[in-house]
């Protein structure tokens, strides 16, 4: 809750595109409601074993209160951080390097669903980290060479 307050706090000062809030308005609030009357629908009887092995697994990960804080902490100062890298950064390179970050955090989870061997595991990630930064020198190249997008 703080993270999404000091984020609400940090990108409310211009660097909101309320245009874009505007057409995601109506179908989030669909969307909820389709999905709160959906799970409402549900009898306790069925609910029950759902909630008691979720409540169970979070319960079994003896999460730390020293972890939280952390990353309570982490949130709260990367919010401004984001908010400023925002308004400096292109629309197009930004983009480019979240995409290339979510990929290249992501680049084991998805050797591992692949089921690949070791040298081909390899293979995949220096594919994955050379796409990541050819996509995103591109974004740059082309900023430089088109400067309006």
């Amino acid at each position: 809750m703080s993270a999404s307050s000091s984020s609400a706090v940090s990108h409310w000062r211009g660097n909101v595109e309320w245009r874009t809030v505007r057409l995601m308005t109506l179908p989030g609030f669909v969307g909820a409601f389709l999905g709160a009357v959906a799970l409402s629908s549900l009898s306790a009887e069925t609910a029950e074993p759902w909630m008691a092995g979720f409540l169970f697994s979070l319960g079994s990960e003896r999460i730390e209160m020293a972890w939280v804080a952390a990353l309570l902490a982490g949130g709260v100062i990367a919010a401004p951080l984001a908010a400023w890298i925002v308004r400096k950064l292109p629309p197009r390179i930004l983009g480019s390097a979240v995409g290339s970050v979510i990929l290249v955090t992501n680049a084991k989870t998805i050797v591992e669903a692949a089921g690949l061997a070791e040298t081909a595991s390899v293979v995949a990630y220096v594919a994955i980290v050379s796409i990541s930064l050819a996509l995103l020198a591109r974004a740059v190249v082309t900023l430089r060479v088109q400067p309006s997008q």
